[in-house]
């Protein structure tokens, strides 16, 4: 029996339906809901860690307009000063990460409940194959 499109659907999902859809990773989900929370959660995170955002890059401008030569002076102290900006940047911005992390798994969450679905993740490489690429724009070109 084919798929009828939505459209032409006159009857509601069976359970067991429904249930085969979630379990193949078919569930409603929202784009506007988790963007707005990503958003709201970055503006109350970037506030409440502003003071010492300020104080972190106040000091990275007084260190860079220091004119130290001495970073320079050979490739072991310029690869550790390098080193410890990447650690100090990484540090500073995990904390804004987490939170959007959070906020966007729960955002999802909320939309379409907790569901794991592997069979939704799992690798199909049918989509990757070159050849049914152009088989596909064979057939649209016709």
């Amino acid at each position: 029996m084919a798929e009828k499109p939505a459209a032409e659907k006159t009857e509601q999902p069976t359970p067991r339906r429904i249930a085969k859809a979630r379990q193949k990773g078919q569930v409603p989900q929202s784009q506007e809901l988790p963007s707005v929370v990503i958003l709201i959660v970055l503006l109350i995170t970037v506030a409440l860690l502003a003071p010492e955002l300020m104080r972190w890059f106040t000091a990275q401008m007084r260190q860079g307009m220091s004119c130290q030569t001495s970073i320079f002076t050979n490739s072991k102290n310029f690869i550790d000063f390098i080193n410890a900006k990447i650690i100090n940047s990484t540090l500073i911005i995990c904390p804004i990460l987490t939170a959007l992390f959070i906020g966007s798994v729960l955002a999802n969450i909320v939309v379409s409940g907790l569901n794991f679905a592997p069979e939704a993740i799992s690798l199909k490489f049918s989509m990757i194959n070159p050849a049914e690429g152009l088989k596909k724009l064979h057939i649209e070109a016709a």
